[in-house]
């Protein structure tokens, strides 16, 4: 569920909200501007970025994080927003540290300073904000319509740190998933080395996964067996994971003499093997 930030649900004066942020540069890396029209525009070169435009499969907040006085620097951020209409929002600076905005982009074609920025340079990155009424850093996900804590299961929401709030109007589905992990395959999830729910929010853009065979192996109970799975990028409850490669290499090889032949293409790929 994805919401504003500061977002306070359940009306108690503490803020509910969960954030996950992207790379701090993943939209523009470390960089200052200076002079004047054009020269003011940033270049978008960030892990996000392609062909100068960053678009997004779920709309986000820009962050933008200063290493010295910006304060009086504003940042003109232009794009699209969910449904495809243009938008721009106005994030003014901040003396050494983070502004965040409120609009949701899908698509951001331009940011550009007010005027030069101090030669420290700033950061540019992406996040977003969930809800997390019991405040346990995991997003809250809808029951019946509803963000629900029934504590002792007696079947009502009035007892002490028991809540059912509705669905507010600007709040948006998300989709979160639950990956979970039964170490030692007893059927439940509570026992050390499980992993009761791992939350993984909206997959920016998955690609296939290839399984590569040896076909030479002989024993077909234990056969030789690579799984490439090509992703562009995720973010999990503790931030984005950062592919360790930006490049994927093309390779012609055999098991017996390696690798022969090796090309490398600018795509981001992440191996596992099994």
């Amino acid at each position: 569920m994805k919401v504003a930030s500061g977002y306070d649900a359940d009306g108690d004066g503490q803020e509910d909200t969960l954030e996950v942020a992207g790379a701090a540069d993943g939209v523009v890396r470390k960089s200052a501007v200076s002079g004047s029209g054009n020269s003011l525009i940033f270049d978008l070169t960030g892990e996000e970025a392609s062909g100068d435009a960053v678009t997004l499969a779920e709309a986000q907040n820009v962050y933008i994080t200063s290493y010295a006085d910006e304060s009086d620097i504003t940042f003109t951020v232009t794009g699209l927003d969910a449904s495809g209409t243009s938008i721009s929002e106005t994030i003014t600076g901040k003396d050494t540290g983070v502004a965040t905005g409120i609009k949701l982009f899908s698509k951001i074609t331009e940011i550009k300073a007010s005027a030069a920025t101090e030669t420290q340079g700033v950061e540019i990155g992406l996040t977003s904000f969930y809800l997390d009424v019991d405040g346990d850093q995991m997003a809250d996900t809808l029951e019946s319509g509803n963000f629900q804590q029934d504590l002792n299961g007696d079947g009502d929401y009035t007892d002490t740190g028991e809540y059912q709030i509705a669905l507010a109007a600007d709040m948006t589905v998300d989709e979160i998933f639950c990956v979970k992990n039964d170490a030692n395959g007893d059927g439940d999830f509570t026992d050390a080395g499980d992993t009761p729910c791992y939350q993984i929010f909206d997959g920016h853009e998955i690609r296939p996964v290839y399984e590569v065979k040896d076909l030479n192996s002989t024993d077909a109970n234990n056969p030789t067996i690579d799984i490439v799975i090509e992703v562009e990028q995720l973010e999990f409850t503790d931030g984005k994971m950062k592919l360790v490669s930006e490049s994927e290499t093309e390779v012609t090889f055999s098991l017996a003499d390696g690798i022969s032949e090796n090309v490398v293409h600018e795509v981001r790929i992440l191996q596992t093997r099994l």
